[in-house]
């Protein structure tokens, strides 16, 4: 994977991380040392990019005051004024002053000459990054394992596991690996010599031999290490008069920053619908020629083909069809959880045998359109806002994409309480993930809470992380990592704009799309807006109720008929799929994570057609698998925490 490394720990140590991290022979790395020089310890960083394929997705420093690098591009910075070095030196010297200004989509480090290490995400944390605390120092990397396998006696979290059962992401900062946790977006860390944290910053706490997280421990034996939010949305609303210009405005410049970084082939995924056909209309006016990709399985009717065709036709650009096939499954697949770190299921996945096949011959940039359309208002729904609390909006929000709380309890029973006897084990509840997601915002209406909670949590664990496997093989800019976009679309008209739900139907069907995603397509002024959209079968200018009745059609087809798929049935159908898939379904009953009676009955269930269960298979052949990278290579030991 590209990315960084960085730690407190010792050259010995950057360099097993840095070794897990470099994976392909086009990889180059640059690397920075301190030496022994500060109170914070030997302070090391090391960047693997992705060299001239992507020279505008990484950037480094060495000067008098330190050095530091850039996993990603700080797009505005040409707008700033401000050369890579004046970055580096602000950043360290006032990281709250400096870093809210930055738009972007990286991940940057930097270390002063006194030994400080200092670590930030952007503002949606579109880059992974991973942290531990250990006794002797702090371990930061963009890869999980090369983190975990800097702690004495790494345990695998319960609580990850049943989150990617449950919801197909994790919810907050954890990761599979206790006492590893994940930068939250728009925050840093700071390994100091300082004696207690800055105002505004929380103690970061250390992993001990053989114990987990200490709440009140922060001291890593390499100074004190904290973590601190530098920037949020404004979420006042904005006014009604001019909006969609001002978000239309703020999308364009956006785009075009990031674009702007860019030198090379250029790649989008193209599907018939609103957001990548809006993406692609303004690349094509900002950045000029691309080539753009249409997978046949979103949906998995292929009804997107022919209105991506259209659209790239409309454009000008090139358009290559992929098709997804189940050859090259296994190796695709395990590849895949690799470069994801185990975070993301098979079901989330685009294409994995093209992605590592195919990609890297075809562009050396691509720029991601999802999730846009949630920028734009689709997830966060009107209803959302209007709930009793923002647990029960969250709860409400993930219901469409969530497994049986009680099926992932059984699934994962054989794990007990786990916690090795401890008074504060506790059985798996998935609930809770919400319950704690949500205590963690200080906002105080539930409008203002529930958006605040989104913007954390689900465009980086639900989305940016599954970009992984595309980033391990070219580079990648994320255009909504900008403050002023984060803004504009923060500021939104929940009722007016936001998406809504079918009337009379008690909240429970969607409509086909938000009023502001509409509205932006049809102010393009492209033509986008006279190809039928996939999801409705018309085009954007038409009525919004038309297209909720093209909307609730074809939902109730998919009911009657079947919903239209694929792993699933090539799960059933495709002999080499189906012994790959019960090989790792027989090795994850062996495991201690699981009910193997229960897995058992899942896959009978699943090949007999009673029911659907590749939602849960599937997360287990992901846990199976990353498990068999790590825990059988004693990157992670098989002792379980449950611990909050």
């Amino acid at each position: 994977m590209v990315g960084i490394a960085a730690t407190t720990l010792g050259a010995d140590a950057l360099d097993s991380m840095v070794e897990s991290l470099d994976a392909e022979e086009w990889y180059r790395i640059e690397r920075f040392e301190a030496g022994e020089t500060g109170p914070a310890g030997d302070v090391g960083l090391a960047l693997v990019h992705h060299g001239e394929k992507d020279p505008g997705g990484h950037a480094t420093w060495e000067g008098d005051a330190g050095f530091g690098v850039v996993h990603g591009a700080i797009s505005n910075r040409a707008d700033l004024g401000l050369s890579h070095a004046e970055v580096f030196e602000r950043v360290l010297d006032r990281p709250t002053v400096t870093l809210p200004k930055l738009s972007g989509p990286f991940l940057l480090a930097a270390a002063d000459r006194d030994g400080t290490l200092l670590v930030a995400s952007d503002k949606l944390g579109t880059r992974e990054c991973y942290v531990a605390g250990t006794p002797d120092g702090v371990a930061v990397a963009s890869d999980l394992s090369a983190v975990a396998g800097r702690l004495d006696s790494p345990e695998i979290d319960v609580r990850t596991a049943a989150d990617l059962l449950s919801f197909g992401f994790a919810l907050g900062e954890k990761t599979l690996v206790a006492g590893v946790e994940s930068l939250s977006p728009a925050s840093f860390l700071r390994v100091s010599e300082s004696d207690s944290p800055r105002a505004g910053e929380r103690n970061f706490p250390r992993v001990g031999e053989g114990e987990s997280w200490s709440k009140s421990g922060n001291e890593t034996g390499a100074g004190r290490s904290s973590i601190r939010r530098y920037w949020e949305p404004s979420f006042s609303r904005l006014p009604e008069e001019g909006y969609v210009e001002r978000v239309l405005s703020a999308y364009r410049r956006a785009v075009a920053d990031a674009a702007g970084t860019v030198s090379g082939r250029l790649g989008l995924w193209l599907s018939g619908g609103l957001d990548s056909r809006t993406m692609a209309g303004v690349l094509r006016e900002e950045f000029g020629p691309l080539r753009t990709f249409t997978y046949d399985s979103n949906p998995p009717d292929a009804s997107n083909l022919a209105p991506a065709r259209r659209v790239a036709d409309a454009l000008g650009v090139d358009n290559d069809l992929v098709v997804e096939t189940p050859d090259d499954f296994a190796e695709s697949y395990a590849a895949t959880v690799r470069a994801c770190d185990g975070m993301v299921p098979h079901q989330n996945l685009v294409a994995p045998s093209f992605v590592f096949g195919d990609l890297h011959a075809k562009v050396d940039v691509t720029m991601e359109a999802a999730p846009q359309g949630e920028f734009f208002g689709e997830e966060v729904w009107t209803s959302h806002l209007d709930a009793p609390s923002a647990v029960d909006a969250f709860r409400s929000m993930l219901a469409f994409r969530r497994e049986s709380a009680d099926d992932v309890c059984a699934l994962l029973a054989d794990s007990g309480h786990l916690g090795r006897g401890r008074s504060d084990s506790a059985p798996v509840d998935p609930d809770r993930s919400i319950r704690e997601m949500v205590a963690d915002s200080t906002k105080s209406s539930v409008p203002n809470r529930v958006l605040d909670v989104w913007f954390r949590n689900f465009p980086k664990n639900a989305h940016f992380r599954g970009n992984e496997a595309v980033r391990s093989q070219v580079g990648m800019r994320v255009p909504f990592a900008d403050g002023d976009f984060l803004d504009a679309v923060a500021g939104m008209d929940h009722h007016r704009l936001r998406r809504g739900t079918v009337p009379f139907t008690g909240g429970r069907i969607p409509r086909s799309m938000s009023p502001l995603k509409r509205a932006v397509v049809r102010r393009l002024d492209a033509g986008l807006d006279e190809i039928p959209y996939e999801r409705t079968g018309f085009a954007p200018k038409r009525p919004l109720a038309l297209h909720d009745a093209g909307y609730v059609a074809k939902q109730l087809r998919w009911q009657i008929a079947g919903r239209p798929g694929r792993w699933n049935d090539w799960y059933r159908d495709a002999p080499a799929v189906r012994r790959t898939v019960n090989h790792w379904l027989d090795s994850a009953r062996d495991r201690p994570l699981f009910d193997g009676d229960f897995v058992k009955e899942l896959r009978r269930q699943h090949l007999a057609g009673e029911t659907d269960r590749w939602g849960l298979i599937s997360g287990i052949l992901n846990l199976e698998v990353w498990m068999e990278q790590t825990v059988d290579r004693a990157t992670v030991t098989p002792r379980l925490s449950r611990t909050g």
